[in-house]
């Protein structure tokens, strides 16, 4: 199975409905500063690569 591409607007609509405590305009705000982070190219402590859907809740950490 393979990954189907979203818009991040359609990511927070599912994550929230996923997860009703979450508040989707702080979601929205983390997920643009991610984002942005990764494009400027903010690496886990390890040195990878940061994976954006997961750092928005876990931090930039490793993901395997």
């Amino acid at each position: 199975m393979s990954f189907v591409p979203i818009g991040v607007m359609e990511y927070v609509k599912l994550h929230a409905k996923a997860t009703p405590d979450e508040n989707p305009a702080e979601l929205l705000t983390r997920l643009r500063d991610c984002v942005s982070d990764a494009l400027k190219g903010a690496r886990c402590h390890c040195g990878a690569p940061v994976w954006v859907v997961e750092s928005v809740s876990a931090g930039y950490a490793c993901f395997t």
